[in-house]
């Protein structure tokens, strides 16, 4: 297997599975596949992630890789463009998790999430790569501390309440504001997507500050010291997304760092 977006197998702690037929953990090791990881995954898993496996009852492996994506990109965008941490009631405004057809299984990828019906025009804008076939055959261990995540290959997801709830009323006046946020800022999937990997940071893993305060080669929250290429960023950015989805670099909004902070925004950050 790859391990380019990973730390070296000492560090993170992972285990390739070689020859197995079918997922075989130790009672310390989680079940991943590789292409959470393309997609911005780490461990340990970031606390909104982790809240989010709570509140819809599913577990890790229940998740399409599309699904990972679509969050990293979430805190990544909030993190990095916005200038604040990811807030739960607009993530619940926007997206909503359904159950896959009778295709494929129904616990490896069983639920994918999507963007609730209208809600195109109120955010970013590159449609995803859905041919990822085999995906689900590519799988290794990592090991699990505390606060771990349920891996379960065997976990049936069931439809939740909590997959389509939408914010109350009072909720939505933030909503609002942070819906005026987004449309002040020029960027879509694609160029979200290749700022995180740019940075080298995974940002479905918890690190010790976020994007806004990203400081650069130096930055401990980085999984690898190497610097990506142009190309070779354009090529990883290009596997995530459909063919055809094409994102100009020209006048676009540049990410928040630790050399160009934010301005103080008064919108607190929203909690489970």
């Amino acid at each position: 297997m790859e391990v380019d977006v990973l730390p070296n197998r000492a560090t993170a702690g992972w285990r390739p599975a070689l020859g197995e037929s079918f997922p075989t953990p130790h009672t310390d090791e989680a079940v991943v596949f590789e292409d959470y990881f393309w997609r911005g995954l780490g461990f340990p898993v970031h606390p909104f992630l982790r809240d989010l496996l709570e509140l819809w009852v599913v577990t890790l492996c229940n998740l399409h890789p599309n699904t990972i994506l679509h969050i990293s990109i979430f805190i990544h965008f909030y993190e990095a463009y916005l200038g604040i941490l990811p807030h739960f009631n607009l993530f619940r405004h926007l997206f909503w998790l359904k159950k896959r057809g009778s295709t494929g299984s129904k616990v490896v990828g069983g639920v994918y999430l999507q963007l609730c019906d209208g809600m195109a025009s109120d955010y970013l804008t590159v449609p995803l790569n859905t041919s990822l076939k085999g995906w689900n055959t590519r799988w290794f261990y990592m090991k699990q501390n505390h606060p771990a995540v349920r891996c379960d290959t065997d976990h049936i997801p069931e439809n939740q309440k909590s997959w389509s709830e939408m914010p109350s009323n009072d909720d939505m006046e933030q909503v609002k504001e942070l819906l005026d946020l987004i449309k002040s800022v020029r960027t879509n999937d694609g160029l979200v997507a290749a700022s995180f990997i740019v940075r080298r940071i995974q940002p479905c893993k918890e690190r010790a500050h976020p994007g806004f305060e990203f400081k650069g080669e130096t930055d401990g929250t980085r999984e690898r010291p190497e610097i990506l290429s142009r190309n070779a960023v354009e090529e990883r950015t290009a596997e995530l997304f459909a063919p055809l989805s094409l994102f100009g670099l020209s006048g676009y909004t540049k990410p928040f760092n630790s050399k160009n902070l934010p301005p103080q925004v008064n919108i607190p950050t929203v909690c489970f």
